[in-house]
């Protein structure tokens, strides 16, 4: 998707907007791509030039950097724009395949994890190709595992890009990204297991 900025406290958005069009219009496929209009600077436009510009696009949204205000509808308007991977999966992935782990978490919408004895059952979103990688390695799933994991994380949201991991930067952090003090996968995953290595000893 195309995020177009433009200054809501500008006197002439019409003309902003028609420049930018104008330069997309020689790239060959870039109006096929969907269009959010984001007007920025709301904290510097009047009341009549905020109401404008909400009517120039049916989606637009006005945001302040500075204030903070639209950036949370900002989101959700991207996240339910962005396409979402259609095949779901219900499955147990062996902690040996973690690099397969690590694709579903990156590419994927994760609606419910668990870490068991045996490997990771997630339950995902996933491409054709990459779902059929994971049932290519995945454990048989016991009938009564089924009605255990929730059908969703609380308050998951469809947002790859976006993720970002809190650590400590202490010698500890290593530790607590693969495994728990009893020597069983954390629940906390970062960008630094890329490798997928997040088998315990």
């Amino acid at each position: 998707m195309i995020l177009h900025v433009v200054d809501a406290a500008h006197p002439d958005p019409i003309g902003q907007i028609q420049a930018v069009h104008s330069v997309l219009d020689t790239i060959e496929g870039a109006r096929d791509i969907p269009e959010l209009i984001v007007f920025n600077k709301a904290d510097l436009a009047s009341d009549e030039q905020r109401a404008f510009v909400r009517s120039l696009s049916e989606r637009a949204v006005l945001v302040s950097a500075v204030t903070g205000e639209g950036i949370s509808q900002l989101q959700t308007v991207i996240a339910s724009m962005l396409p979402r991977p259609r095949e779901v999966i219900d499955c147990v992935v062996p902690y040996t395949h973690g690099a397969l782990i690590h694709r579903i978490h990156e590419e994927g919408e994760v609606l419910a994890e668990e870490y068991l004895g045996e490997g990771e059952r997630i339950r995902a979103r996933v491409d054709g190709a990459l779902a059929a990688a994971v049932r290519a390695v995945a454990l048989p799933l016991q009938e009564k595992l089924r009605a255990r994991l929730p059908k969703a994380l609380p308050s998951q949201t469809w947002w790859p890009l976006l993720r970002t991991t809190n650590e400590p930067d202490n010698g500890e952090a290593s530790a607590e990204r693969g495994c728990s003090r009893d020597g069983r996968p954390s629940a906390q995953r970062t960008r630094d297991d890329a490798q997928g290595n997040l088998q315990c000893p």
